[in-house]
């Protein structure tokens, strides 16, 4: 079983259901409830080119049914989860009370992004590098470059040249 999060849904489908189809195996794919469109879709595609009956089947619904219902389900032997620490946490307890399946979680998480002391003479250089990792997708990917560590010596340096980086980004409508 296969469960993928809202963000980036297809190339997600991809890295959780490729290889499993690949290596023989049938999946069970839970797409997110508020992006489930790629994967029906995916799933439509799979089955107009040949792709036999059963091997992928979808199941769009809500977390707390149709997720729980697979970490619970005693037929899952391996179940693959991308989202959120509390979300992976309630994989775990149901996946343990049914049949011990193996888990492979992908969760939620603080990446930091590391100023090393000789690069700091370089900083308003690669700032708004550092400023795109953090803000890339909104900041809504699970490797999100959301914490800035720097030698104390340079950080009132870096947090003036931060604020004015951060300035030139201002939040637009979510709808463009």
């Amino acid at each position: 079983a296969a469960i993928t999060p809202w963000n980036y849904p297809l190339p997600n489908l991809a890295h959780k259901v490729g290889p499993a189809l690949a290596a023989g195996n049938v999946v069970v794919l839970k797409p997110s409830e508020i992006a489930s469109r790629s994967a029906c879709e995916v799933a439509r595609l799979a089955a107009e080119s040949g792709l036999p009956d059963g091997l992928l089947q979808v199941v769009p619904g809500r977390g707390a049914n149709v997720g729980e219902a697979l970490a619970r389900h005693a037929d899952v032997d391996l179940l693959t989860f991308t989202g959120s620490t509390a979300v992976g946490q309630r994989i775990q307890q149901l996946a343990g009370a049914s049949n011990g399946k193996r888990l492979m979680l992908e969760l939620g998480g603080k990446s930091p992004q590391i100023v090393a002391p000789d690069a700091v003479e370089a900083i308003e250089t690669i700032l708004p590098a550092l400023v795109g990792a953090a803000l890339a997708n909104s900041g809504q990917l699970c490797v999100a470059k959301s914490r800035l560590l720097v030698p104390s010596t340079a950080l009132a340096r870096v947090e003036a040249l931060l604020e004015s980086e951060l300035a030139r980004h201002a939040p637009g409508d979510p709808r463009d």
